[in-house]
């Protein structure tokens, strides 16, 4: 799995061990679509608004069924929300299997579940060329929320830190990293975690597609 999709909301509820249905405007980081990894995702799956449902696939993966809408054809409403909340008690068993069908037919280590998180990852960087001094685990925390689109007020609420903390660990880290932008952090810093350890988790997404206005019932 790449790193990057460490990043994604719906990953991130799964890995707090949420399951539901979820808007993604409304489980994003304050600053998710302004930030590269949210730019770079609508732009490459050419989508305007997302609906997911996420459950628990057992062993260590979690199921995401991605409902997307294109651009120009509106976002999902409540109605359609509600509708999909509605139905997920009998969907989240029919994709369970799925899922437990697809992982089978991976074959993957017996340890990939094994999660190492983003800030682990960020923690584990040594110094080489183009980074000063290894991050703190204060400072790793801090630059995972920047990388998934926080702001700095919204980084302190979630730390339980105020804004000032966060601009220190956000500058010193900034410093070691030798970025001075979020892009910055995010193109150079992103390849260098792919090998920094083993995969977050097993993810099965369930992907629907497009929807266009009308196909859910209303």
């Amino acid at each position: 799995m790449k790193i990057s999709y460490a990043l994604d909301p719906f990953f991130r509820k799964a890995q707090a061990g949420e399951e539901g249905v979820f808007l993604i405007g409304e489980i994003a980081p304050d600053r998710f679509f302004q930030s590269e990894y949210g730019k770079s995702y609508f732009s490459c799956v050419r989508m305007l608004d997302e609906l997911g449902l996420v459950s628990a696939g057992g062993d260590g993966c979690f199921i995401n069924l991605s409902l997307g809408r294109q651009r120009g054809s509106g976002r999902f409403s409540r109605t359609e929300k509600r509708w999909l909340d509605d139905m997920s008690p009998a969907l989240a068993p029919l994709l369970r299997i799925y899922a437990e069908t697809r992982m089978a037919r991976m074959d993957l280590p017996a340890d990939s579940g094994s999660a190492a998180s983003l800030e682990e990852r960020l923690c584990r960087l040594k110094p080489q060329p183009g980074i000063t001094e290894g991050l703190t685990q204060r400072e790793a925390q801090v630059i995972a929320l920047v990388m998934g689109g926080h702001s700095n007020a919204s980084i302190a609420q979630c730390m339980g830190i105020s804004r000032l903390t966060v601009k220190v660990h956000r500058k010193h880290a900034y410093a070691k990293l030798q970025v001075s932008s979020q892009a910055d952090l995010f193109l150079k810093i992103m390849p260098m975690l792919e090998g920094a350890g083993r995969p977050l988790s097993r993810p099965v997404a369930v992907t629907a597609g497009p929807v266009s206005p009308g196909v859910l019932p209303m």
